[in-house]
């Protein structure tokens, strides 16, 4: 990641320079290679608009996926189902939408939604941008990206939204989901563990043989039976309906480790949550 954003920063130095001394070749010649030097900073122009545009995308998309990563699926393919649309429907109906797109957003800042510092976190940016204004901001952003590259006849076979893309997604979302569920198993098995800690120190001789479980309002964790192999709770999330397990090995070096799953009414099912 940190190679990338490197390679990013490189990328847009050198198109600066590289603005700044056509620009100057430019202002001094003329002719052909005054032509030519227009077309090329007419390019790197677009280029930037399409990074910037880039950006301001995966800006918000990064906060949908924080929201809700189910919405953030949903509003791909809402942009996907838009995008064949257009291929079928052809130039006349793409011609129409940038230009209503293009009335609506008169300026490439305007599509920045939530137009705060950069060091911002983009949880706090978004504090006055409902879910639904930040959906529609990237289908927004995604048709300036891709409606002018449909009409662009260099660039007939480009499309935005892709199943490779999509399938990418769909791994992430997944991955989200597991890193939220997992920091849910975490909280609760905390919260056994601090119940038994209290039943030992505080608790009566009946309460001390009653102490493998925890019965709340909104979760329920027990020990599983073992099986050999790793000590188990289970947890139920009522609120939810979502059922997990934490289990922990003991290593002859006296190291633990700690597993993570999701499972099913009867915890036999054990699905390892990717929570990288």
């Amino acid at each position: 990641m940190m190679g990338e954003q490197i390679q990013w920063l490189v990328a847009a130095m050198v198109g600066i320079t590289v603005g700044w001394f056509l620009r100057g070749r430019i202002a001094k010649g003329d002719g052909q290679n005054a032509q030519a030097d227009k077309a090329a900073l007419r390019r790197n122009v677009n280029e930037a608009e399409e990074r910037y545009l880039e950006v301001l995308r995966r800006e918000i998309s990064n906060i949908l996926l924080n929201v809700d990563p189910d919405l953030m699926v949903r509003t791909y393919e809402k942009g996907w189902r838009y995008q064949d649309e257009l291929v079928t429907a052809g130039r006349e109906r793409t011609s129409a939408d940038l230009k209503a797109l293009t009335l609506k957003h008169k300026s490439f800042s305007e599509f920045d939604l939530l137009g705060t510092r950069h060091f911002v976190p983009y949880s706090d940016a978004r504090w006055s941008a409902s879910d639904d204004e930040l959906v529609e901001r990237y289908l927004e952003i995604s048709k300036m990206m891709l409606l002018p590259r449909l009409l662009d006849r260099d660039h007939s076979p480009f499309r935005l939204f892709t199943e490779e893309e999509f399938q990418i997604l769909r791994k992430t979302e997944r991955r989200c989901k597991d890193r939220t569920f997992k920091d849910h198993i975490v909280q609760a098995v905390a919260r056994y563990y601090a119940l038994q800690g209290a039943i030992d120190r505080y608790g009566s001789k009946e309460a001390r043989e009653q102490r493998n479980s925890l019965d709340d309002i909104d979760i329920e964790v027990f020990r599983l039976p073992y099986d050999g192999a790793e000590n188990e709770l289970g947890i139920i999330f009522k609120k939810t309906g979502e059922y997990g397990v934490y289990g922990t090995f003991h290593h002859d070096d006296a190291k633990i480790s700690e597993s993570f799953y999701r499972s099913d009414t009867v915890f036999q099912k054990r699905d390892y949550l990717d929570a990288r």
